[in-house]
């Protein structure tokens, strides 16, 4: 029962985060056709852009691991595509050190970028998280740093609302995999920047709530299944009296 609530309200947030960002706090606004199979109708004042008109797209790479200067006692965050499972990224579990960033293409992506996952079957492609760190990062990701006229979070609000839709774009070859020009060219809907942070204030809300909810039967899920462990280690070492069950006669 927990495991379907926990799937129930993953789809209520995606959910929640699809109609803000395609709909936008005034219900009653005018709207048009998006022309964008994802976004369906908009508020007739939004623009539709592609990401690589109001940010910048990059990917990263992975220092020679031959090379042991490169790596130890690094202070560099450095970051692989499963970071993004997050959701926000607050830290790193590799760290490079300033010799492999001055002589590798690596650079330092800002705090405030969007990241996201952009190769594999699993659920890592297409996925995205807010970087709150300076940080480089590896060849299987790519950091999208927006201008002005884009706030960051809302692009993050956006992609995954696009989530499913985003990671067809990466269909094809013997891998699934997106690149930085697929992303540049992905189309998002533009609110002005005022409707852009109110809409992120908005979910900013109710993700938290959801997410409480889900971490609060998360941590059920675990304390069940502890007990159903510990439960069977009781009966098969004869901690528990069972002669009773076995008899026919309960417990």
């Amino acid at each position: 029962e927990q495991g379907r609530l926990i799937a129930l309200l993953k789809e209520k947030r995606q959910a929640g985060i699809s109609h803000a960002v395609t709909r936008g706090p005034n219900p009653d606004a005018p709207r048009k056709p998006s022309g964008v199979a994802w976004l369906g109708d908009v508020p007739a004042h939004w623009v539709i852009t592609k990401i690589g008109s109001y940010a910048t797209v990059e990917n990263g790479s992975t220092p020679s691991r031959d090379n042991d200067d490169y790596w130890r006692d690094g202070t560099i965050p450095w970051l692989s595509s499963g970071e993004v499972n997050q959701g926000k990224v607050l830290t790193a579990e590799e760290y490079i050190t300033d010799l492999a960033l001055r002589e590798t293409s690596l650079r330092v992506v800002p705090a405030g970028a969007v990241v996201i996952g952009m190769i594999g079957q699993g659920k890592t492609r297409g996925l995205s998280a807010m970087l709150m760190i300076e940080s480089t990062i590896n060849q299987n990701m790519a950091a999208i740093v927006p201008s002005r006229g884009l706030d960051s979070n809302y692009l993050q609000f956006s992609l995954t609302a696009a989530y499913e839709h985003l990671r067809e774009y990466g269909r094809g070859g013997q891998q699934s995999a997106l690149n930085c020009e697929i992303l540049r060219s992905f189309r998002v809907p533009l609110p002005p920047v005022e409707e852009q942070k109110a809409i992120v204030e908005f979910l900013d809300r109710e993700t938290a709530a959801i997410d409480a909810l889900m971490a609060e039967a998360e941590r059920a899920v675990a304390l069940l299944g502890e007990r159903r462990a510990a439960l069977i280690a009781a009966a098969v070492t004869g901690r528990v009296d069972v002669r009773g069950v076995a008899a026919g006669e309960g417990v």
